[in-house]
């Protein structure tokens, strides 16, 4: 004898509510992983002419800038576009 319920059937409607859901969740993870690798792009473009401060650092500290300013407005566009929509 088991005291187990037999498997409820879910709506196609609810399914794709839940499926959405779950993705905006993914997203929003995303979009906080990209603002959490910016800040560590801006915190590496300025630390890295502390540790080695040659001149040759100059084009790695205006990728640094440009690849953490390019993850930072992403993250922010994703938010803003699932803030909107709740």
């Amino acid at each position: 004898m088991s005291n187990e319920e037999p498997p409820r059937e879910i709506s196609e409607g609810l399914a794709a509510h839940f499926g959405r859901e779950r993705w905006n969740e993914h997203v929003k993870l995303a979009a906080g992983a990209f603002n959490g690798l910016a800040i560590a792009c801006f915190v590496g473009a300025f630390v890295a002419p502390l540790v080695n401060p040659a001149p040759p650092q100059a084009l790695a500290i205006a990728s640094l800038l440009t690849f953490g300013a390019a993850l930072h407005l992403a993250a922010h566009a994703i938010l803003r576009y699932f803030r909107e929509k709740e």
